[in-house]
């Protein structure tokens, strides 16, 4: 059972877990058998994500003012 408090000054939650609050972001891992050892080697049940890189269009900030003609009407 984690051991949670409510911080009397600033009203926050407060754990004494220093791992608590590592979210995904948080390890990264050059490969998944490394992940997998690192969880291991400190007991932890794990599960693997593998990292996503959104693919996105390269746009410039001029872009959001472009001229895009006139409002397209039903009759079009």
């Amino acid at each position: 059972m984690r051991q949670l408090w409510e911080n009397p000054l600033m009203g926050w939650t407060s754990t004494g877990d220093p791992y608590a609050n590592v979210g995904d972001a948080a390890l990264s891992f050059d490969s998944e058998e490394a992940a997998k050892a690192f969880a291991e080697r400190h007991g932890w049940e794990y599960l693997v994500k593998k990292h996503h890189t959104p693919l996105l269009k390269v746009r410039a900030y001029a872009d959001n003012f472009k001229w895009k003609g006139p409002p397209k009407t039903e009759e079009d």
